[in-house]
């Protein structure tokens, strides 16, 4: 495994915090719900009045959001995605930048001129940030990807015993150096084969087919495709024939705006569904949380509802609250397993300094290695079977320490 110091538990505490900023960034989107529908073309914030150019106040900021929160949900998956093709994320993340851009300059003024170019151009340098601030601060965060065996379930109890073993092997050093470095191997012995962990870091963390990581990458690309389709739509249209099917306003202005409001929802939906497929962590059903949302918010553009995206969307909440339960006990979870983790290093990191002790009394064939026949390399001849005979015992003791909680 490869060290760093980066800790377990400090990516623990992150992954905690994503997972927790996964399931609320959905609700943001009802913020628009706090402000004016008065068809007066004005917002206020903080006693300065800007006009918008919308019916209302409450789109003119849901329209905003609509755009942000797909921003914030795409760019923690870039950041914490381990697969090589994460890069053609930014393909929708430079899209919904442009979009947003657009909208914030329209806010701002309309008196620019190229103001296309220049959103783009804006968009380009918040996408370098975003790969820049993924450079410095998510690198080792990519490097301590571990896949565990999810059906072992690892009790406070176990983790407690095992930390109660290593504290009584540090504490009370009247053993030899060799006894030491004995009982540091067998109680990472322990810890690996009863939690039957799996590690895999980087580049070398689960690959899929071909096929199948160029189907993600086309999805990825097709997205900001999704997003204009709309603009090619005939306007002020109740129905538009495609020559297949055709497709009604189902009570919007126009088909087109149908469309185009339909496409804003499956154009995160698809990244979503990709994301949550992908993600091995134990946080990946947070992502079910704007699945669900975003999902029921296409569904009801299909409904006989006067208001999208507001109060009729309670009727989900139950099922995201169900969500929620889920990973605050996989949190409660995997908080054991990553503080296992941590001694898993420690105790390499205290056999490697021991190693290197060894070494310097010219002891060099004293390596300590996960399996106790390896101690044969450096027993003598001589004493052999005796050593080996106190090792096996000596394991004996930890395991029966550890089953029983007696010191």
């Amino acid at each position: 495994m490869k060290s760093n110091n980066y800790s377990w538990n400090r990516k623990f505490k992150l992954d905690l915090l994503l997972a927790t900023v996964i399931l609320i960034i959905p609700f943001l989107i009802y913020l628009h719900l706090l402000f004016d529908r008065e068809n007066n073309g004005i917002i206020d914030i903080f006693g300065i009045q800007f006009e918008h150019g919308f019916a209302d106040a409450s789109i003119f900021i849901w329209n905003i959001l609509s755009k942000l929160i797909p921003i914030l949900l795409l760019i923690i998956w870039f950041h914490v995605s381990p697969y090589w093709w994460r890069f053609f994320i930014l393909a929708p993340i430079l899209t919904y930048f442009y979009l947003l851009n657009i909208d914030c300059l329209l806010f701002l003024t309309s008196n620019i001129n190229n103001l296309e170019y220049l959103a783009i151009g804006l968009s380009l340098v918040l996408c370098l940030a975003v790969i820049f601030y993924d450079y410095l601060a998510f690198s080792n965060y990519r490097a301590k990807i571990t896949e565990v065996e999810t059906g072992k379930a690892v009790s406070r109890s176990f983790y407690n015993q095992l930390n109660d073993q290593l504290r009584i092997i540090r504490k009370y050093r009247k053993y030899s150096d060799f006894e030491y470095s004995a009982r540091l191997m067998f109680l990472k012995d322990i810890i690996k084969n009863s939690i039957l962990l799996k590690f895999k870091e980087g580049k070398r963390f689960i690959q899929y087919t071909r096929r199948t990581e160029y189907l993600f990458i086309i999805v990825l690309l097709i997205i900001p495709f999704i997003l204009f389709f709309h603009t090619i739509l005939p306007k002020d249209k109740s129905v538009i024939d495609f020559y297949l099917f055709s497709v009604e306003d189902n009570g919007f202005k126009s088909a087109r705006i149908y469309i185009w409001f339909l496409a804003g929802k499956a154009s995160i939906i698809l990244p979503l569904i990709i994301w949550f497929y992908t993600s091995k962590s134990w946080r990946r059903y947070a992502i079910l949380s704007p699945i669900i949302i975003y999902t029921y918010q296409f569904w009801e553009a299909n409904l006989d509802v006067n208001h999208l995206d507001a109060y009729g969307n309670l009727k989900v909440f139950p099922i995201v609250l169900v969500v929620i339960l889920v990973v605050v006990l996989n949190s409660h979870i995997f908080k054991y397993r990553y503080g296992i983790l941590d001694m898993y290093e420690d105790i390499n990191k205290e056999l490697e300094m021991s190693i290197d002790k060894a070494a310097k009394w010219n002891v060099s064939q004293l390596k300590i290695e996960a399996d106790i026949k390896s101690s044969e390399s450096f027993l003598g001849n001589k004493k052999e079977n005796k050593y080996l005979k106190q090792l096996t015992d000596l394991r004996n003791r930890i395991v029966l320490q550890l089953r029983t909680g007696v010191e």
